[in-house]
């Protein structure tokens, strides 16, 4: 019974992050094909002073622009494995410092710390298979681990297509001049300057959004799972520890009042 309830719990774990990253997979990969389009972008910018708009692709001659295309297929790939990371790297740092030193304790949820009903921590339900050699304790924990790390990973990906999307429409921007500007700006001609900077900000905020959620994920905060067994030894025995200080006050008290 106890494995049929751990598979259970399993499958349902299991499901749950596949269905993730399934969902996260598709806007990941969405991501991807953005930021290469606006790599392309860049490329035509730097090289041609056209944009993906502009540029005439009916006189594209495959053969004469190979060296180009090699040029920036390599080149994509030395700044989308090398420069990107190492400068989301420093980025995420920064953030972070700054969220912990003076954002953490005012927009963290602090009910995630309170222990619920048959709610234990990670490190607890570790602990007890590890004391009780319970195949099942340690079954329910090993899902929780496998779910944590793919829902982490997801986290950590989506973060570097948002970053890797980001540095591609700053570079734009830095690339476009008075007389050509990257393909984003068009869009600006056919909006109110209010309407594209709102819609700019948006974007931008989101994108930002999605790398603080893997920059500045809580690492200290309390990661619950439920396991009712160990739930009730552990109330148990904090009931015990209380009901011992309480005589150990009492108790300290009578001989107080009998010393008068």
């Amino acid at each position: 019974m106890a494995e049929e309830l751990a598979n259970s719990g399993g499958r349902q774990s299991f499901d749950k992050a596949l269905g993730l990253k399934e969902k996260a997979s598709d806007f990941h990969w969405m991501l991807q094909i953005v930021a290469l389009t606006l790599f392309i972008d860049c490329v035509l910018l730097l090289v041609k002073h056209e944009n993906l708009w502009s540029y005439p692709w009916g006189q594209f001659n495959f053969t004469g622009e190979l060296p180009l295309l090699l040029a920036s297929g390599l080149a994509y790939s030395v700044i989308v494995s090398a420069v990107i990371p190492v400068l989301g790297g420093l980025v995420g740092y920064v953030v972070r410092f700054l969220y912990y030193q003076f954002l953490y304790l005012y927009v963290r949820n602090r009910d995630d710390f309170k222990r619920w009903r048959n709610q234990v921590t990670y490190y607890e339900l570790k602990e007890h298979a590890d004391r009780t050699q319970s195949s099942y304790a340690r079954s329910v924990y090993e899902n929780w681990e496998n779910t944590q790390i793919k829902i982490e990973g997801e986290k950590i990906k989506m973060e570097r297509a948002a970053f890797r999307v980001l540095v591609m429409i700053a570079s734009g921007f830095y690339l476009s001049t008075p007389e050509k500007g990257s393909t984003l700006l068009i869009f600006s001609q056919y909006l109110s300057i209010d309407a594209f900077v709102l819609a700019a900000i948006f974007i931008v905020g989101i994108l930002f959004y999605i790398c603080g959620v893997s920059w500045c994920r809580d690492r200290y905060q309390t990661k619950w799972i439920t396991y009712a067994p160990l739930y009730d030894e552990i109330i148990a025995k904090q009931e015990a520890e209380k009901k011992k200080m309480e005589d150990f006050a009492n108790e300290s008290y009578e001989r107080m009042r009998l010393r008068r």
